[in-house]
């Protein structure tokens, strides 16, 4: 599997929403907002790369 730019993106934004807020700031507000904004942009974003994909392939 080869990640691309976008891939490292994601993958630093979930390590550091997901494992390095909570750990700094425990029962935080500002974590549980966080955490669901970049929740949802990760789904956000799985649903956009289906989609993409369906769409390349049927112009193939």
């Amino acid at each position: 599997m080869k990640f691309n730019k976008t891939t490292w993106i994601v993958i630093i934004l979930f390590i550091i929403s997901f494992i390095v807020l909570p750990l700094l700031f425990q029962d935080s507000l500002i974590v549980l907002i966080v955490n669901t904004i970049f929740f949802i942009l990760i789904i956000i974003g799985i649903i956009y790369d289906l989609f993409e994909e369906r769409r390349t392939k049927k112009n193939k």
